[in-house]
């Protein structure tokens, strides 16, 4: 099997999706769907502007804006559920939430799956779990724990930090 790049990845489940589904509703779909890197934006010296110069319109002394590049896990997460639901033919393939979450009135409640991967699924009878990494990420002892109960349960945890690793170990891991 061929390692795909991720735009042959696009162009590759785009066709597969217009094939599947009328062309009428593909027409206008951009192929491009996982661009990896947001632009984050710093608003610092708007909010500067706002408060020291009050008597100034703001839209005509503000200067460029200040970006940085950050990677996009959530993105990276459904690449590789598509690519999974697509390459490997695995309908199981699922997102697993571990966050916590915030409730109007309550307020936060802790998520019970801490240390969970991000993506489990079976291929060919075996549980594969993923754990998705942006470059400047860390795997925490949580994580570490549950990789070592579920390889010792003889199941696979890949912890994916770019999507021609990912798919290396997957073809070693399934000959």
């Amino acid at each position: 099997m061929n390692i795909l790049t991720i735009p042959e990845f696009e162009t590759l489940n785009h066709e597969a999706k217009r094939s599947k589904y009328s062309a009428h509703s593909f027409q206008y779909l951009p192929i491009e769907r996982y661009n990896l890197t947001k632009k984050k934006i710093v608003k610092v010296r708007k909010t500067e502007l706002k408060t020291n110069h009050l008597d100034l319109p703001v839209n005509e002394i503000l200067q460029h804006k200040v970006t940085k590049d950050a990677f996009n896990t959530n993105r990276f997460t459904d690449l590789i559920i598509d690519y999974l639901k697509l390459v490997h033919n695995c309908n199981s393939a699922r997102r697993i939430s571990s966050e916590g979450r915030y409730r109007k009135g309550i307020g936060y409640i802790k998520g019970l799956n801490k240390g969970m991967e991000d993506i489990q699924a079976i291929i060919n009878g075996r549980l594969i779990a993923i754990e998705v990494k942006s470059p400047t990420d860390r795997i925490s002892p949580d994580q570490l724990k549950r990789k070592a109960a579920l390889e010792s349960d003889g199941g696979v945890y890949i912890i994916a930090e770019s999507f021609e690793g990912l798919q290396t170990e997957l073809f070693e891991i399934l000959k």
